[in-house]
């Protein structure tokens, strides 16, 4: 009987040993990360002055640049299969892959609007902003679209996190 309480004790000293040394399971909870949320939709400049659908916009903070904008996205979250931050000489961009309906709505928005601005707004935790205002000077027919925000690392990690999770989320809801 001895020898079978010892056995039992040394298991149980064991357990114990795991479960005091090894750091607690995360299979149970979603880390915050995994919840962030971040939308993002590109929009048209216009040569219109003013109409019922046209949004006037200020881009960047520290040097403004006013436009007139399309009020409806061209391009949006749902179209995202991913996003990264890449580095590009000491400065930061971000990098958006389009599905297929978004690289063909990119494709026309590119090719036949040379000279006019693409404007990127964003919304992610509390925080809502026009992030850039690219002029479009060649055709973006690969369904990928660069550029640099006006936001800190922080931030722009922060936002390619976030439209990473929408993009996974659409992925899954589109299979099922």
């Amino acid at each position: 009987m001895m020898f079978k309480s010892a056995r039992f004790n040394t298991y149980l000293t064991v357990a114990l040993l795991l479960i005091v040394l090894c750091p607690g399971c995360e299979t149970t909870g979603k880390k915050k990360e995994d919840k962030d949320v971040s939308i993002l939709s590109l929009h048209l400049q216009t040569d219109q002055l003013d109409g019922p659908h046209i949004k006037h916009i200020t881009v960047f903070r520290a040097a403004p640049i006013y436009l007139n904008v399309e009020e409806d996205a061209y391009v949006d979250s749902g179209n995202i299969v991913a996003a990264a931050v890449a580095d590009d000489n000491g400065s930061y961009d971000i990098q958006i892959k389009f599905d297929m309906h978004g690289s063909v709505l990119l494709d026309q928005m590119t090719s036949g609007n040379r000279n006019k601005r693409i404007a990127v707004f964003c919304k992610w935790d509390k925080e809502t902003r026009w992030l850039s205002a690219k002029l479009i000077n060649r055709r973006a027919f690969d369904g990928i679209y660069t550029f640099t925000p006006d936001a800190s690392r922080e931030e722009v990690e922060r936002i390619v996190r976030g439209l990473n999770n929408v993009a996974k989320k659409m992925i899954k809801k589109n299979k099922l």
